[in-house]
């Protein structure tokens, strides 16, 4: 997925971006929550960054995702 690869080359806008209009039409797609929203945060829009994190932990809690998310919240 190209927004991954953004996001793991350090191009966050692109990623932030691109996971953007993904999720116009998979809302509910955790790894594209997950993409969003740490995008979101490395960009310093942690209001977003956190919204789409905790959504992400919230719609799937059985996910890998939602370990990596929980890492960037600084949950346990």
């Amino acid at each position: 997925l190209e927004a991954q690869l953004a996001l793991r080359c350090g191009d966050d806008a692109t990623a932030r971006q691109l996971a953007d209009d993904l999720l116009r039409a998979a809302p509910d797609d955790p790894m594209l929550l997950y993409l969003r929203g740490a995008s979101a945060l490395r960009l310093g829009d942690s209001e977003r960054g956190r919204a789409d994190l905790e959504r992400l932990c919230d719609l799937a809690p059985a996910s890998s995702w939602r370990v990596q998310a929980e890492e960037l919240l600084g949950d346990p």
